[in-house]
């Protein structure tokens, strides 16, 4: 291990992250927690020390999943990190990004192509009610962003009990109005949906899944299933069946990134068929619906949702196909012209929140 006692906090951070991508082991990880910030595990301290610098790395790599979520949704042609360079007024606070987004759906709107904005990343849970910044906090990054005469986005992930990720991305007006505090339906509110191209992906009829998979292929215990495990997958909703076999399961992707419930387990010989049902007007934007999708087919050992991180490393390196919103929509097209009735909602053009957009940028 290299000598990181003249190591700044966040030198350490970065470096522990860059540790988090190539090794997703929890317990080495731990263990390299301890040797990068020099932490006694006979301490009595040691568990909430090693909490703290585990939440202040995530705050890391959010903001790489925000960075890769740009990318997959295609609308912003510009994202570069900001350098967390302390001031010394301690005035002004760097926000997170600076963006650049292609606005050319607005032209109609009065709203000006190719935005440019400053992004604060924030993430919170559903049950948190808390402010997610302290108006201390949010003030100084906004000194910064007018400092360069650009307005200040805030971009908050919600989390809710499924796991489902809603980004919230918020003007200044906006992110006041909700206190500081956005929740999730805030999110029809917000500029975020228009900025990414967001929808919400609604399924109109219950969906049937039955997958046939290889036993020695998927672990129960631990509801993991390796990739080359499935045999065939059959969906069926409203009357109408779709069956995938061989190369074509890689379709399946789509719903397997929705919430489902299991129904029933049974054996076939050398084989093992699972039920399952997504149920009916089950939401997911398409944003962690892509990211879902991404980072499941990122480990090949059949772990589900793994770190953006990872991806984000494996795509800068052109070691890694991805999937974006252009192939979301067509495999939804694909879908609905089979056997569902996949929705793509949106709130319409509220005059609210493109005024919000217009008064933002002038």
């Amino acid at each position: 291990m290299i000598n990181t006692e003249t190591l700044s906090e966040i030198e350490k951070l970065k470096l522990l992250k860059s540790v988090r991508v190539a090794n997703p082991d929890d317990n080495d990880f731990d263990k390299s927690i301890a040797e990068i910030f020099h932490l006694d595990a006979e301490s009595l301290q040691y568990h909430s020390e090693l909490a703290s610098i585990k939440a202040r790395l995530e705050g890391l790599l959010l903001e790489d999943e925000f960075s890769m979520l740009c990318r997959l949704m295609g609308t912003c042609s510009l994202i570069s990190s900001i350098e967390q360079t302390p001031m010394p007024e301690k005035q002004a606070i760097a926000p997170d990004f600076l963006v650049n987004f292609d606005t050319s759906w607005g032209r109609e709107l009065d709203i000006p192509n190719n935005l440019p904005f400053m992004i604060e990343v924030k993430t919170k849970q559903l049950k948190y009610k808390k402010t997610i910044i302290t108006e201390s906090h949010y003030s100084k990054r906004l000194n910064y962003a007018k400092a360069f005469r650009l307005p200040l986005l805030m971009a908050t992930r919600i989390s809710n009990a499924l796991g489902q990720r809603i980004w919230i991305i918020q003007t200044e007006s906006q992110f006041i109005r909700s206190e500081r505090k956005p929740q999730i339906e805030d999110w029809h509110s917000s500029v975020g949906q228009y900025l990414l191209g967001e929808f919400l992906v609604s399924n109109t009829e219950n969906i049937f899944v039955e997958l046939k998979v290889h036993s020695s292929g998927f672990n129960s215990a631990e509801s993991r299933l390796l990739p080359n495990a499935i045999e065939s997958i059959q969906v069926s909703s409203n009357g109408r069946t779709l069956t995938l076999k061989g190369v074509d399961r890689s379709r399946f992707l789509l719903l397997d990134c929705f919430p489902q419930k299991e129904l029933e387990e049974t054996h076939q010989g050398e084989y093992i068929i699972l039920k399952r049902l997504i149920r009916k007007e089950t939401n997911i934007t398409l944003s962690d619906l892509v990211l879902r999708s991404n980072e499941y087919i990122l480990e090949r050992d059949g772990t589900p949702f793994s770190s953006p991180s990872r991806l984000l490393a494996q795509q800068d390196n052109n070691s890694r196909v991805v999937t974006d919103k252009r192939w979301a929509m067509k495999l939804i097209e694909h879908f609905n012209t089979r056997v569902t009735h996949l929705e793509l909602l949106k709130t319409p053009h509220h005059e609210r929140i493109i005024e919000d957009l217009r008064s933002s940028t002038l």
